[in-house]
């Protein structure tokens, strides 16, 4: 299976210098990937959590109470939508940072990853990063939200990104 992002596993040709024209290609390609598979990701814990605190809470319950610890709220007040959007801008670009991240992982191989280790380990990484976060920058946090509904969300995030850069991979030729 090759990759279909451009850069990645092979060279572009430029008359100029090939490999600076091999690595613009595939920088290019990572941060456009890296950006798509952290959107996705974002939003995937973000849908998680808006669904949890339906059912469970209120609506916006879990990025209010993480804004308000996060960014200097009051916590247990009432939901500051300002701070709701300051810390969802937050989230987005930590996820964009990370998948993009796996993305240089992902698309600079020869052979490209399966679905179950880029998924796996992407939640591992997802995982100890919102626990050590939590511990380093508001200790309790995680705790408060619940570790289940945190591991949930992190493994829907962490699938989301899998089927991502699983989507561009092509199936082997035919003999």
């Amino acid at each position: 299976m090759q990759p279909k992002i451009p850069g990645s596993g092979s060279r572009a040709a430029s008359a100029a210098d090939p490999d600076l024209n091999g690595i613009a290609t595939r920088a290019r390609a990572v941060a456009l990937h890296g950006a798509f598979a952290g959107a996705i990701g974002a939003a995937a814990i973000a849908l998680w959590f808006l669904a949890v605190d339906l059912v469970v809470r209120e609506a916006l319950w879990t990025p209010s109470l993480v804004a308000s610890r996060l960014l200097g709220g009051n916590p247990g007040g009432a939901i500051d939508l300002r701070l709701v959007a300051a810390y969802t801008l937050l989230h987005a670009a930590l996820f964009i940072g990370f998948a993009t991240a796996l993305a240089a992982v992902v698309t600079g191989r020869e052979r490209p990853l399966r679905f179950p280790a880029v998924a796996g380990g992407g939640f591992l990484a997802l995982e100890c990063g919102a626990l050590l976060g939590s511990a380093s920058f508001a200790p309790g946090l995680a705790a408060e939200i619940g570790h289940g509904w945190l591991a949930a969300g992190n493994a829907v995030a962490a699938l989301g990104m899998a089927a991502y850069f699983a989507s561009y991979a092509e199936a082997p030729p035919r003999s």
